[in-house]
């Protein structure tokens, strides 16, 4: 393998040349060919024991190098800065130039970010104030309400509606005479006094009866999520369709004995609820304080140039993060798009400030890491990709083999790195309240 390297100066960047001759590419290929072998049989051979040659000619230079491109680029690269002594940060940029023909040299250049230099203020200058994790009766009230709500019973009834109840309206918005993109649905469901819909609709629906039908003139919010919206008038008609009255069940010793068998009575219950409230209070403030020990020690901290690579590489994690919440939520991710009204390219600009601010908290973190030779042994790193696959054993053989590979043990160790970090830190620097 040849490595040549360029530093840009200009971005802050370093890019490296890596040339890898058929030889250093064999191991690779030989390997997804016995995977492609494995996928497609071939007749007269067993699964997994067909030879390169016939791999070969039965799939092509380019498919075998396809198959195996993560794997060459990943331990290649990894091996070629190991070799130049280079410190980076952030993925690196890949360009395929030469690659498709299993007898000549595959060439790909990689370009990274080098990593900025970082002056840390004294650690010992710096204190954080943990809050009291204190729990309300307030808090406790509001969690039986939740359960009351989500073991409610709703009865068609026939009368005007009135606050809490649940109706469904027929409704349609015109702007300027004009309907309203979206602005039409037939028995959609709302609880009145939820503020779940336009402050005109919750107004108006008070005292229809099933049937009844009122226009009127509505304002959308300064805060409605569709900005082009923000301030404008419209006009809306509404038709009540039918009024649910909702009944919530009354708290008692047999109720709460149903949620959680190993409690008798009422008090009992919500002695549980405090002591898990407390936990998930003192959770919430022990992260408060941390993000404040973080940010505290960026706006304290010092940096050399940053390649605004890393920066926008960070944008474009968030946004894929965001993308991921959103799927998970079962929401199509250009229905959000729309909904929001950006485009990926707006969303990624937007993250741009956060995402800088990420990176220096990532670099600090690293520096402190460095300074106070805080290390992850093999054995942490094997522990945790142990609990990874028993995680994940149903994924089959695929995900196991990523989980050990080495790009995947960097990143583990790069997490298990951080929480360590962050402990040590945290015992230094924040104190109760």
């Amino acid at each position: 393998m040849n490595t040549e390297k360029k530093e840009l100066k200009d971005s802050h960047e370093i890019e490296l040349t890596l040339t890898l001759s058929p030889e250093d590419l064999r191991p690779y290929l030989e390997k997804s060919a016995k995977a492609l072998s494995e996928k497609s049989p071939i007749k007269g051979f067993r699964p997994g024991h067909v030879g390169f040659d016939v791999m070969r000619k039965r799939f092509g230079d380019s498919a075998l190098i396809e198959a195996a491109i993560d794997q060459i680029v990943s331990k290649t690269l990894y091996d070629a800065i190991k070799k130049e002594d280079i410190e980076t940060v952030g993925q690196p940029r890949v360009d395929i130039k030469e690659a498709g023909d299993a007898d000549k040299p595959m060439v790909y250049v990689a370009t990274l970010a080098l990593l900025p230099e970082v002056t840390l203020p004294k650690i010992e200058s710096i204190s954080v104030k943990q809050k009291k994790a204190d729990v309300t009766d307030e808090d406790i009230s509001e969690v039986l309400g939740n359960i009351q709500e989500s073991r409610s019973q709703e009865a068609l009834v026939d009368r005007p509606a009135k606050e809490a109840d649940k109706v469904e309206v027929d409704f349609s918005i015109l702007i300027d005479n004009v309907p309203l993109e979206g602005g039409q649905e037939k028995k959609y469901p709302f609880v009145v006094g939820k503020k779940q819909v336009l402050p005109e609709f919750e107004e108006k629906i008070l005292g229809m009866k099933a049937g009844e039908e009122k226009e009127f003139e509505i304002t959308f919010p300064k805060d409605y999520f569709k900005k082009d919206l923000q301030g404008n008038k419209g006009n809306a008609t509404l038709t009540l369709k039918a009024v649910f009255e909702i009944t919530k069940p009354d708290i008692t010793d047999e109720l709460v004995q149903t949620l959680s068998p190993e409690t008798k009575t009422v008090e009992e219950f919500k002695e549980l609820i405090k002591k898990n409230l407390g936990q998930e209070k003192a959770t919430q403030e022990q992260q408060k304080a941390e993000q404040e020990m973080l940010e505290t020690l960026v706006k304290k901290s010092t940096f050399s140039a940053i390649s605004e690579a890393i920066v926008h590489s960070e944008a474009h994690g968030m946004v894929h993060e965001m993308k991921n919440s959103v799927s998970q939520r079962g929401v199509e991710w250009p229905d959000y798009l729309s909904h929001m009204n950006k485009s990926e390219k707006e969303l990624e600009k937007e993250f741009l400030p956060q995402a800088e601010e990420r990176v220096k908290t990532a670099l600090v973190v690293r520096k402190i890491a460095a300074e106070n030779k805080i290390e992850v042994e093999d054995a942490e790193v094997a522990e945790e990709i142990a609990n990874l696959e028993q995680k994940y054993q149903g994924l089959g053989d695929d995900m196991k083999e990523k989980l050990n590979t080495k790009s995947h043990q960097d990143h583990m160790r790069n997490i298990l790195q951080n929480r360590k970090t962050i402990t040590f830190l945290s015992k230094a620097i924040i104190k109760p309240a």
